[in-house]
């Protein structure tokens, strides 16, 4: 008979920076901006997010430690600015380095030694998203507004899933290791909306 004990042994590890300029908004200016930048070396004992599932090795800690699952580096830009005719501009951009991923690696020289490593893509995430707003007076209590949205305006490719298999052991490597094999959402999107204040 087997017998398995579990502990509950999981620890993340978090250093942060975080940076922000504000221009806050007034009636009188018309307009407010952010930026804000964060820095984050963060490490966990767990390979897998969640529950790791430690039975390739006997303790936790003989797995050691892997990079969190967040990118280094961050930066969020925002702004507003009272146009003409009643229209409200708006705008966001989001610029992120590589987030790091976990693998199995059993691209060794016997699968007894397959054991967990990881890697972060060279793909940025990168996104900036506009809008513009109209609130329109019907002279009550009732407010009607309507709202334009473009995000992802420049169209750019993020990722959210990259080829993590990287061949068999005794095999060689899988061409496609590392190479992004999803995208995430938004890719360039038109929204309209609809709403109404009272």
């Amino acid at each position: 008979s087997n017998l398995i004990l579990g502990q509950n042994a999981l620890e993340t590890k978090t250093n942060s920076v975080y940076v922000k300029l504000e221009k806050p908004y007034t009636r009188s200016s018309g307009w407010a901006a952010t930026f804000a930048y964060t820095y984050t070396d963060s490490e966990q004992n767990s390979p897998i997010d969640g529950f790791p599932g430690a039975f390739n090795a006997e303790r936790i800690e003989d797995y050691g430690w892997f990079p969190g699952l967040v990118p280094k580096n961050r930066v969020v830009a925002s702004g507003i600015w009272d146009g003409p005719w009643g229209l409200t501009f708006s705008g966001k951009a989001v610029w992120a380095d590589g987030t790091p991923r976990y693998y199995q690696n059993c691209n060794v020289s016997d699968w007894a030694y397959c054991r967990f490593e990881t890697f972060i893509p060279n793909d940025d995430f990168k996104q900036v998203d506009l809008a513009m707003e109209k609130v329109f007076d019907t002279g009550s209590n009732v407010a009607l507004r309507l709202r334009f949205d473009v995000l992802n305006i420049f169209d750019w490719t993020n990722y959210s899933g990259y080829e993590t298999w990287r061949g068999g052991a005794g095999q060689a490597q899988n061409p496609l290791f590392g190479t992004p094999n999803a995208i995430a959402l938004p890719t360039r999107t038109f929204k309209l909306s609809i709403g109404i204040d009272w």
